[in-house]
């Protein structure tokens, strides 16, 4: 069974340092204590050679399949992290997405 994995794609906060603050401070200790067997995973974009990007900060957790993530969501604590990140995302309504996840392994060959 594949893995699976919430995505909150954030949008361009009106207030960065606020954004972080309350990220940091608030969302993120929401974040970790959504379940005993998730990896939390977090990007903030910084650049795109497509030009300016729409979201600030991507944040991926990873749970062991998608009945457990389905089941974290459904959780109090679940939904008060859902509900906490809509809450500091002053940009707009952060992008929620469910993903499976799949791990390919390869080697990049020497140049010679």
């Amino acid at each position: 069974m594949a893995s699976a994995k919430l995505i909150v794609m954030f949008p361009q906060p009106k207030n960065v340092e606020e954004f972080e603050r309350l990220y940091r401070e608030q969302h993120k200790l929401l974040v970790e204590k959504m379940g005993n067997d998730s990896l939390l995973v977090e990007a903030k974009i910084v650049a795109s050679p497509m030009g300016p990007m729409p979201h600030y900060r991507i944040t991926e957790i990873h749970f062991p399949t998608r009945e457990a993530l389905e089941t974290c969501l459904r959780s109090p604590g679940g939904q008060q992290a859902v509900l906490q990140a809509i809450r500091i995302s002053t940009g707009g309504v952060p992008v929620f997405l469910i993903g499976e996840e799949q791990t390919v392994s390869f080697r990049m060959e020497k140049s010679s």
